[in-house]
Parts: C-alpha cells; structure tokens; sequence
C-alpha cells in the first residue's frame, strides 16, 4: 500500500523528532530499554516512523513520529505492522458476521450440493427420488 503525499513527515516534523531521539533509535523492546544503535541523518541511515499507523488513522505530526534504525524498521515494517493489520481484519469482519465459505466440504455433507441417502438417488435438479424395488420374475 503505498502512502500519499499527506501521509509523510514534514521536514519540520523529522527535524524535531530527530533532535528529540538525540542521535539515538526510539525503539523500546519488552524488556523496556531502548535500542543502542546510533542513527544519522544524513544519507539512508535513520527511517521516521508511525507510532500509530496511517492504516489506523494515525497523523503525521510530532507526537506520532519516532525515530528507528535502519533493523528495527525492518521489523516494525515488514514483520509487526502486516500481523497487527491483518488481525484488524479479522476482526472487523467477524464483527460484521462475514464468515469464509467451506472451500472443501466434507461429501455427502450440508456444504455439498450432491447427497447419497441408502436406497435413494440424488436426482439433478434436487429432487429425491425412490428407486422402487420391484422383484425381478421371468416371463413364463
């Protein structure tokens, strides 16, 4: 999903972020401590992100824009964000009760069109049909 124009960082914004992180990437592990790594602004060396993503609703102003090192964007980007989205899905749509369609019923199941019931035959357009049992007597 590419971003628009209005979604990124002024350089008014980035300035202050960085001058904020004093040099340093803004990213807490669980653990609580702050990443160690050194970031630069000069060249590709330092990536301004959202704290709270532009997929849910978050602004590009100062308090939502942190400063991460080149790795722990790498996680944030390609391995945290897609999870937590996905996960937003989900759940949006089973709170609108959207449910994925059984692409693989079981046979003879509720989910198939075709059923076999003992001593019957399913007829092609739906109907069900008896056989009937006639006992077999050679002509004399």
């Amino acid at each position: 999903m590419s971003r628009s124009r209005q979604d990124e960082f002024s350089e008014a914004v980035k300035k202050a972020a960085f001058h904020r992180s004093g040099g340093r990437c803004e990213n807490v592990n669980r653990a609580g401590e702050r990443c160690p790594n050194p970031v630069e602004r000069r060249g590709d060396k330092c990536r301004f992100n959202h704290r709270i993503a532009v997929f849910y609703g978050g602004k590009p102003v100062i308090e939502n824009c942190e400063v991460l090192c080149l790795a722990c964007d790498a996680v944030q980007t390609y391995l945290l964000d897609p999870q937590a989205m996905s996960k937003t899905r989900r759940i949006e749509k089973r709170k609108h009760g959207y449910r994925r369609k059984n692409y693989r019923p079981i046979p003879g199941g509720r989910g198939t069109r075709w059923k076999r019931k003992l001593g019957s035959k399913k007829h092609p357009f739906g109907k069900t049909v008896r056989r009937l049992r006639i006992p077999f007597k050679p002509p004399r």
